[in-house]
């Protein structure tokens, strides 16, 4: 828990570049989607879009939104009308766009900055949250629990965990994939290819990040201990996990009034 304090992710930083921040997750989110990381979750997905009683999905750190855009089919399949917002403290219209063309009449960017410390007013909606968690050190990911406990607002927020050696083993396969993978990358940008073969900050930076969000994820046993002291008689708040592989989980926190 300590060494989260003092590591940092380029992405975080307010004043890092948003067209290099975008190229960083363009990439994390082709990357999400071919791994299918989320998929042993959508079942949850869906029983907790129904329990929500709306068909309405708010989205906090979405970043390039490839989660959602990977669960979005089989979500769509059991709740035709669902309505999907995506929102962040560092907005990635770019990437918002290409996913409501996808999915038009469904999805939906708010392309002003959105704390996910300050909620919207009240709505009946599930609130959701993937591969951010650990971008929260532990008394702010608390207030954040424990806002949504007060507001009963149905929530789940899911974010990766297992063997970190396993995890890391896998950064270092990244290269291989920014060397196949960029020239495909959509929209196509001369910039992203200069930034990612000539002048290689976006694979630098994005390995940094990757390596960095291994090490701060939240363990299994930690996420437990904040949904306990997040829980009153009126909320409750679950941790649970979900095997991908062998030695790699989803790891989710689920809210629920009671």
């Amino acid at each position: 828990m300590p060494l989260r304090r003092f590591l940092f992710e380029w992405e975080d930083l307010p004043w890092f570049p948003d067209r290099i921040r975008g190229y960083m997750l363009d990439f994390l989110t082709f990357f999400l989607k071919v791994g299918k990381l989320y998929s042993p979750i959508t079942s949850l997905l869906v029983q907790k879009v129904r329990e929500s009683d709306s068909d309405f999905l708010f989205d906090l750190a979405s970043g390039g939104a490839g989660p959602l855009e990977s669960l979005l089919p089989e979500l769509k399949k059991a709740i035709p009308h669902v309505q999907v917002l995506l929102s962040d403290l560092y907005p990635n219209p770019m990437a918002w766009r290409r996913l409501e063309g996808r999915f038009p009449q469904t999805v939906k960017g708010i392309d002003e900055p959105v704390n996910a410390l300050a909620l919207p007013p009240d709505r009946e909606a599930l609130f959701t949250m993937f591969s951010a968690l650990h971008h929260f050190d532990p008394e702010t990911l608390k207030t954040l629990l424990s806002h949504l406990a007060e507001r009963r607002q149905t929530a789940l927020f899911c974010d990766g965990g297992g063997n970190q050696l396993m995890l890391l083993g896998g950064i270092l396969l990244m290269p291989v994939f920014f060397l196949l993978a960029t020239p495909f990358l959509k929209p196509f940008s001369w910039r992203r290819l200069l930034f990612t073969y000539v002048i290689p900050v976006v694979p630098f930076c994005t390995l940094w990040d990757g390596t960095v969000s291994i090490l701060r994820l939240y363990s299994f046993r930690e996420l437990k201990r904040l949904a306990a002291q997040c829980s009153t008689p009126e909320y409750r708040w679950k941790a649970g996990k979900f095997r991908k592989f062998r030695g790699v989980y989803v790891y989710v926190l689920e809210g629920t009034p009671q």
